[in-house]
């Protein structure tokens, strides 16, 4: 259809549907009776928290063919949890890219650490591996890297240089759930891989966060780091942290349980709401193709961006 002018000038409206033209998160009718149920039988735990936690995380762990996995009450405690479980402290540094959400470095302010900026690539925002390089110092203590807008990084680059230089890796997957690298999954090829699930997420659960690791010894540091009480008793195995099962270390970041049943319920159709979203942004990508001076978000062709959180075009000026 040719637009003569502009609705805003008084020409004809292209879209007469009211607003609002989407609501999200999208809650369905088994979400509804998943917290119904949960509320009407009481906190049935196991271990000292609920059942529905550790059935989450389980699944969650499956889904990224993970060892373990981690719940917290958001992604930023997530990250804070993974800064401190590859050892992150006073006066370390922590490379990190420029372009990102400001919790991707914030969290190591609380430890003491210093967040060097790294500079990112122009066309998928991502940081950039040859930068990332000449960051590195005698105090660097980890690399976190943001799969910017479900866009993943060039993880084959920067776990060679992670293992070069014996550098652990933490992946922000805020933006990417689902997204993959060569086939695989984002959050399983550095040491930790993190996760959030606000409501502007794919996966979301109101709030909350939930971090994944194949290592026994990371795990549960982020766990002693990230809550206490009974839970610690059975997930603590390793002797050299006996001593802090009672009390862990002090901090309480454990997932609320109801955000725990929604985050179940939300994974069983993840594939469906990645697929659904994907294709809407495809068919917007290839319109955008024809009009000057702009350019849809560039997606390599050996990756998926899963659940492409957020949409940036360039403007050419």
């Amino acid at each position: 259809m040719k637009i003569e002018k502009l609705a805003i000038l008084g020409g004809i409206k292209s879209i007469n549907d009211p607003h609002p033209h989407w609501s999200w998160p999208v809650t369905s009718p088994e979400e509804i009776k998943a917290v119904t149920q949960f509320m009407e039988n009481g906190c049935k735990n196991k271990n000292g928290y609920p059942v529905v936690v550790a059935e989450f995380e389980s699944e969650f762990a499956n889904y990224h063919k993970a060892k373990f996995a981690l719940t917290t009450n958001s992604g930023t405690s997530s990250l804070h949890a993974a800064f401190f479980a590859v050892g992150v402290s006073d006066g370390d540094e922590v490379i990190a890219p420029s372009l990102t959400f400001h919790a991707t470095a914030s969290p190591l302010k609380q430890l003491n650490a210093v967040p060097i900026l790294c500079d990112c690539e122009p066309d998928t925002g991502n940081i950039d591996p040859i930068e990332i390089e000449k960051k590195i110092t005698k105090r660097t203590k980890a690399i976190v890297v943001t799969h910017l807008c479900g866009h993943p990084c060039e993880m084959d680059e920067i776990i060679k240089i992670s293992k070069k230089n014996n550098i652990p890796v933490i992946e922000d997957c805020s933006h990417a759930h689902g997204s993959t690298y060569k086939g695989k999954k984002v959050g399983t090829f550095g040491e930790i891989g993190v996760f959030s699930m606000n409501n502007q997420k794919m996966l979301s659960a109101g709030e909350s966060g939930i971090l994944i690791t194949d290592k026994q010894e990371l795990y549960e540091r982020a766990l002693l780091f990230s809550d206490f009480g009974p839970r610690l008793e059975s997930g603590i195995k390793l002797k050299k942290h006996f001593r802090y099962r009672e009390t862990g270390l002090g901090s309480k970041y454990r997932i609320n349980p109801i955000c725990a049943v929604i985050a179940l319920e939300k994974l069983k159709k993840l594939d469906f709401y990645i697929e659904s979203r994907k294709q809407r942004l495809d068919y917007l990508s290839q319109g955008l193709l024809d009009i000057p001076g702009l350019t849809p978000p560039v997606t390599r062709d050996y990756v998926d961006r899963g659940a492409y959180y957020g949409y940036l075009s360039l403007i050419h000026i």
